[in-house]
């Protein structure tokens, strides 16, 4: 009997030896749950580029290395990410920049070959919910599908022309086929360009600000006297028809008036120097406004006026009309006013103090003749 008890007795001793050692052998347990996996941002925009973070940890008793593997289905983003983890617990955190794609997602984290071996590959996988993205470009608020601007921030989604494309991305906003930017007007498709409005004659009178662009007509005259439009020079008439309708020159040269080298105003001699200026025909529709340079520093805006010099001399006189289109057209003659006219009175007193003298010289000379026969 004691012979078969000895055995078994050994037989126990050595299992009761061995199995509290094999009860405290060494463990790795690395674990990845869908709850560490997490972005860097909390508005997922599709097309933005974000960072995914995930936590790995050890429950074993002895410290491990490992490597995670992030998948978008079976696509591998990026490369492998080491992780380094503490025993008893202990945590650290591994990422990967990912684009994220329009639409639903969900993110796959792997570990695999840990060092020491992982003894429980139960935990070394984590697949996280889906994640649905948000499509809008310009982060307006739009999404892509509503939005008629979806690389413009544009709130309001103005559309002045209805053609799908709102203002805040359209480059030509009122579809009148001028570019924002060379319009004027780039919201009134009726026009595109400022139109200078000339002032023009509408009564027998030049309003005021008629008068003012005269002025500025006649200052620009003041510099450069000659300035011509494109109808300043008429052509040479080479047959009757060519003749100026409405215009008659038989008196010219049997004293009537005078008339400008492109026949358009007559001047006419009231006296010594005071003249008549008339517009012609050809030249004195309502749609011209007119200025007048006397050349003696006066100037006028009617298209008839009397005018008279204050002195002898030779004055050049010019008429500049603006039509509706803002030509100017002028047309200028010499006008030589002498010195020795029987209406000039400093000539009749000049005659007059010379008759003086001459009667006077004579008279003295009558009295010395005397003076010598006595």
């Amino acid at each position: 009997m004691r012979q078969v008890f000895a055995p078994i007795f050994a037989l126990g001793l050595a299992l009761s030896l061995f199995i509290p050692a094999a009860s405290y052998a060494t463990t790795v347990d690395l674990a990845i749950s869908a709850s560490s996996i997490r972005f860097s941002e909390d508005i997922l925009y599709a097309g933005e580029t974000v960072r995914i973070y995930a936590t790995i940890k050890n429950k074993g008793d002895t410290d491990s290395t490992a490597q995670v593997f992030f998948y978008l289905s079976d696509r591998l983003l990026g490369s492998s990410q080491p992780v380094s983890v503490l025993a008893s617990g202990g945590g650290d955190d591994v990422y990967v920049d990912f684009k994220l794609p329009e639409g639903s997602f969900n993110i796959r984290a792997v570990i695999q070959g840990a060092d020491p071996a992982d003894g429980n590959s139960a935990n070394d996988v984590a697949i996280t919910p889906l994640f649905e993205t948000i499509a809008d470009d310009d982060r307006d608020g739009v999404l892509n599908a509503s939005d008629n601007c979806v690389d413009v921030v544009n709130v309001d989604q103005d559309n002045l022309d209805n053609d799908g494309k709102g203002d805040a991305c359209d480059k030509d906003m009122d579809n009148d086929g001028v570019l924002n930017t060379d319009d004027a007007f780039p919201s009134d498709a009726s026009k595109s360009k400022e139109v200078e409005e000339v002032p023009v004659e509408t009564a027998g009178r030049p309003s005021g600000d008629e008068v003012e662009a005269v002025k500025e007509v006649v200052e620009v005259l003041a510099i450069v006297p000659e300035v011509k439009g494109v109808a300043d020079e008429p052509e040479v008439a080479s047959s009757p028809e060519a003749t100026v309708v409405a215009l008659d020159l038989s008196d010219i040269g049997a004293g009537g008036p005078l008339i400008s080298p492109s026949a358009r105003f007559s001047i006419e001699q009231k006296n010594w120097h005071t003249y008549e200026f008339s517009v012609l025909p050809i030249m004195g529709d309502r749609s011209s406004t007119y200025a007048w340079d006397f050349g003696d520093g006066a100037t006028s805006v009617q298209s008839q006026i009397t005018h008279t010099f204050t002195s002898s001399g030779t004055f050049k006189v010019t008429l500049a009309s603006v039509d509706e289109a803002g030509v100017i057209t002028t047309d200028s003659q010499e006008l030589s006013i002498s010195f020795f006219h029987l209406s000039n009175p400093l000539l009749l007193a000049t005659v007059g103090a010379l008759v003086l003298i001459m009667i006077g010289l004579i008279a003295l000379i009558l009295k010395l003749r005397r003076g010598e026969e006595v």
